[in-house]
């Protein structure tokens, strides 16, 4: 018989190719869906091996991915395909510093990648088998800083108030400080948890939101 991969002769019984390496395995012939078989709902498992995985996303890559996929909130993202992006939109912000053109280009593409880092947060979230509803707590964390901003505000426009007596004063930047204290460490807990999911190793295998991005399928090979 022949490699299917570089033609060259092999022995009936091998399993890989002498010369390429390439897999001579076969894919297990379960039912057929349509044309294809069961395995591409999953990844192509074959005979004794697990299912293969498909090389980490580069850095371009990541940046052409998330670009492409600008309003879709469905399916799952990479650890490697989120934070390629969020490096390049870092690196985006260094480039602001240069004079001219860094102020004009930087900003018109920081504006342009936030919807897709939105949505690629959320493909990241369903990597990990969570709700993309999870991207609301940092709305909920904005409003909640609006909120004693807002606060804050008002009480100053009654410092100058004469009337104001000491007590309330006082009483009023101690409610300032301890109300920023509880929100700032709220805030970097909220941060810690958020960067410890992102790091986090993708679910194995297809989960509620979709298949395994690290996996061959059907769909890749051809």
């Amino acid at each position: 018989m022949k490699c299917t991969t570089c033609g060259s002769d092999i022995p009936g019984e091998a399993k890989f190719c002498g010369v390429c390496g390439a897999s001579l395995a076969t894919p297990h012939s379960d039912p057929v869906v349509g044309d294809r078989p069961t395995e591409f709902r999953q990844g192509v498992a074959y005979d004794g091996e697990e299912p293969s995985e498909l090389p980490m996303v580069e850095f371009i890559d990541a940046i052409k991915r998330g670009f492409q996929n600008y309003f879709k909130f469905s399916g799952r993202a990479t650890r490697a395909e989120y934070w390629w992006f969020i490096l390049f939109i870092q690196l985006l912000n260094f480039v602001g510093i240069v004079p001219v053109l860094g102020w004009i280009v930087a900003p018109l593409v920081s504006i342009a990648s936030i919807i897709p880092s939105i949505s690629l947060s959320v493909r990241r979230l369903h990597d990990i088998g969570k709700s993309g509803w999870w991207m609301m707590v940092w709305v909920g964390s904005g409003l909640i800083w609006v909120f004693w901003s807002i606060f804050l505000l008002s009480g100053l426009d009654s410092i100058v108030d004469e009337n104001w007596i000491r007590e309330e004063s006082d009483g009023f930047w101690t409610t300032v400080a301890v109300s920023a204290g509880v929100l700032l460490i709220a805030s970097i807990a909220l941060m810690i948890v958020w960067v410890v999911w992102f790091v986090r190793k993708g679910d194995k295998g297809s989960n509620k939101y979709g298949l395994d991005p690290r996996q061959v399928t059907i769909d890749n090979l051809e």
